[in-house]
């Protein structure tokens, strides 16, 4: 996978773009032909704490989580699916952001570091929540791409900037503070950081689409 530091070298160049963009997407048929490194349990043989972890009730239909790779390969280590699962819950709950603003910055995070798997389950849910398919295309080419509102083009920039250096530059930050407190803007950058952490797992442990 090509690292984030080296897209804005690519920018400089179309052809160099060109190219990186067609190893981008060999490496994604690379991971997707060679099948998960980590295979997902199977229901039959989660564990009474692993069906608790998922929120598998006796008698209650399936949770969606039951039928996620990615929940189902995460169970492997109940330690870190007991941590994990309470702050995505909270950080995905937040009144801060719109669900459509939400999943903008999630793919705006799946984009960066060519996460698939988490690119294409939230377009799925982008799709749900007002984007257009025209707008998931706007979101990909960013920044040779036009019609964002200011909150947009904070959001968009506030995410490229963590992923890239880890850090959010002034303008984009008094940017952001005209929309959002400061208590916002740290709910904003613990979901960058958790869809980081989650396009880490299922690109690393080649998790596969369901």
């Amino acid at each position: 996978m090509l690292a984030l530091p080296i897209k804005k070298v690519l920018s400089h160049s179309p052809l160099l773009a060109a190219v990186a963009i067609v190893m981008v997407f060999a490496s994604i048929q690379v991971l997707a032909q060679a099948g998960a490194r980590v295979e997902p349990i199977p229901l039959e043989a989660l564990t009474e704490q692993q069906r608790a972890l998922i929120g598998i009730t006796e008698g209650q239909p399936m949770p969606p989580r039951a039928y996620s790779n990615l929940f189902r390969t995460l169970l492997h280590n109940t330690e870190l699916m007991t941590a994990y699962t309470p702050f995505g819950d909270s950080i995905n709950r937040t009144a801060s952001f719109t669900p459509r603003l939400r999943e903008l910055i999630i793919l705006r995070v799946a984009s960066n570091y060519q996460g698939e798997y988490e690119t294409q389950r939230h377009r799925k849910k982008a799709l749900q929540v007002g984007w257009s398919t025209a707008d998931l295309a706007r979101i990909e080419q960013w920044p040779h791409s036009d019609g964002w509102s200011e909150l947009e083009t904070a959001l968009i920039m506030a995410t490229d900037q963590l992923a890239n250096n880890a850090y959010i530059e002034q303008p984009v930050w008094n940017m952001l503070r005209r929309h959002y407190s400061e208590a916002d803007i740290l709910a904003m950058i613990g979901l960058v950081a958790h869809y980081h952490w989650v396009t880490m797992m299922t690109q690393s442990m080649r998790v596969q689409l369901e």
